[in-house]
């Protein structure tokens, strides 16, 4: 089937559309005839009426939707003279954690010179920012790490740095961490007089978090973690939230349940092990049956499928909806190299789109740019999960292995909304709340 997507919840069967972004209740005799070829086929005349009784397309004709930038080459470059929105800095290398799962592993043995941002790398960047963004009255300024708490000092600098810099702007403050240092006084005091946004690591409950958290001595990390959470939550309750990853095995009910009664904004970062991550040891077994308590933090999740069904076309669509590169989102790492974002594959040039010296590489943006596009048409085409893919400009050239997770993890969570809206009329007015 073309841009469609069968439901089977109990005993109902429901059908996705994602041209008219509607959901559909349809009987098992229509089931057996999407199922079926040969069925369909011999019984062609009782498919077609089916299909004006429930007021379908033919959903076996594919729709003839190509994938494109709205915006011409001259206004697509016009944009980079003065939008700059948003500058993550990797103040550090370092970390004082070694949780088993992650990709910079490698970097934390002796042999491997761990490094961090120069001062005048940092002072660079941010007169880069302020020089690109005339347009942005409002300025976002990320940290990052390795722990970028390690470098406490540099991100006050650059904090006050920035203000002189441009103190008719509104610079919004962020930092992801995984919250250990926040047991520093002086650092606790530096993050609340500064109302810098923190986004703490914290996978989950404390049997799912010190599973693979872990400090340089291998001990748990979760205790100090959530006690600096729920210290800081005390003082800046709208400027904190939490970062999970959902590492196998995941144990969903505990996540749910965890997670729905934690005050805070819950994102999940997408699951990538270094190679030494034992994934046949752990495997990953999805526990999808979502319990009573688990129920208002699946709202959030479930928000996507029902906010967009008023949309009746697929006009102006790209795949994932991707920031614009070096916009609204650059990344500067240790040495002053632009990248895509701080998600990217440092390992593959690629994603390297310039430096504060020379600035923006408009050749390599342009050739991400149409390499995103030239993808989409090849694997979006059609593809009945284009309205809430998360694909990105990370994902190209291992598009085809991400859109095989994506399109298995929103199956399940379709499949938990239909399943929970047909016997929960309440859960319409909460998301209708939203």
């Amino acid at each position: 089937m073309f841009y469609a997507k069968i439901i089977h919840s109990g005993n109902e069967y429901m059908l996705y559309d994602a041209v008219t972004n509607q959901f559909y209740a349809i009987g098992p005799d229509f089931y057996n005839l999407l199922i079926c070829d040969d069925e369909r086929k011999k019984n062609i005349d009782k498919y077609n009426e089916m299909l004006r009784e429930i007021g379908l397309r033919d959903l076996f004709i594919p729709v003839n939707h190509i994938y494109e930038w709205e915006s011409s080459d001259s206004e697509f470059f016009g944009m980079y003279e003065q939008n700059l929105s948003r500058m993550v800095l990797s103040v550090t290398e370092e970390c004082n954690m070694r949780c088993s799962y992650c990709l910079y592993n490698f970097k934390y043995d002796n042999k491997f010179k761990r490094r961090s941002m120069k001062r005048e790398t940092a002072m660079d960047s941010l007169r880069y920012l302020i020089a690109h963004s005339d347009n942005n009255n409002s300025i976002i300024l990320s940290f990052y790490g390795g722990e970028p708490l390690l470098q406490k000092k540099l991100i006050q600098e650059c904090i006050t740095k920035a203000k002189s810099l441009s103190p008719e702007k509104t610079f919004t403050y962020s930092i992801t961490t995984n919250g250990l240092l926040l047991s520093d006084e002086n650092i606790f005091n530096f993050i609340v007089d500064n109302n810098i946004v923190v986004n703490f690591s914290l996978d989950g409950p404390k049997m799912i978090h010190d599973r693979y958290r872990f400090t340089v001595n291998g001990e748990g990390t979760y205790d100090q973690v959530i006690q600096n959470l729920v210290k800081l939550y005390a003082k800046q309750p709208d400027l904190v939230g939490v970062i999970a990853v959902a590492a196998p095995p995941v144990k969903k009910d505990a996540l749910n349940d965890f997670f729905s009664n934690l005050p805070v904004s819950v994102k999940y970062s997408e699951f990538i092990a270094n190679s030494e991550f034992d994934n046949h040891k752990h495997e990953n077994k999805q526990e999808t049956q979502v319990n009573e308590y688990g129920l208002s933090y699946k709202i959030t999740e479930y928000a996507k499928f029902h906010e967009l069904i008023p949309l009746n076309d697929l006009n102006g669509t790209v795949p994932g909806g991707p920031c614009v590169l070096g916009i609204s989102n650059l990344f500067v790492d240790v040495d002053g190299v632009f990248w895509v974002c701080e998600k990217a594959d440092e390992d593959n040039p690629l994603f390297k789109i310039g430096n504060v010296t020379k600035g923006l590489d408009m050749s390599k943006i342009k050739k991400l740019r149409d390499a995103f596009m030239d993808e989409a048409n090849k694997l979006c085409a059609n593809c009945w999960a284009i309205r809430f893919c998360g694909k990105c400009f990370i994902h190209i050239g291992d598009s085809s292995t991400y859109c095989a997770k994506q399109k298995k993890m929103l199956a399940v969570q379709l499949s938990e909304y239909v399943n929970i809206i047909l016997k929960n009329d309440n859960l319409i007015h909460e998301l209708n709340s939203l």
